[in-house]
Parts: structure tokens; sequence; C-alpha cells
């Protein structure tokens, strides 16, 4: 099994933190914003979970 250091979960996370903001910027409502927000705040639940220190904020 192969197993991941802190350094490596927060950056794929950062990634797709980062990959998903065009997704909120052009989203203008409805479902498509609800799900891009969404999918954003889920990652920061699983740095949260692991107690991975990061600056992000919910849109909640």
């Amino acid at each position: 099994m192969k197993t991941y250091s802190e350094s490596d979960i927060k950056a794929a996370i950062d990634d797709m933190i980062f990959n998903n903001e065009d997704n909120i910027q052009y989203s203008t409502s409805g479902y498509d914003r609800g799900y891009a927000e969404g999918f954003h705040d889920g990652l920061v639940d699983v740095l949260n979970r692991f107690n991975i220190d990061n600056d992000y904020e919910y849109y909640d």
C-alpha cells in the first residue's frame, strides 16, 4: 500500500481547489454554482479532518 505525506495530500488538494476556482468564478447561480462551492467546501473538510493547516474559508 502506498502512503502519502501530509504535504502530498495538501499539494493535491491545493491543486484541486485552484482548478475549481474557474468553476466558481464563472458559474452564474443555481446548481452549477452550488456544486462548485460544495466541491470547494468538501475539500476544505478533508484538510480539516486530517488537521492539515490551511487558510481556506468555506463558501457556506
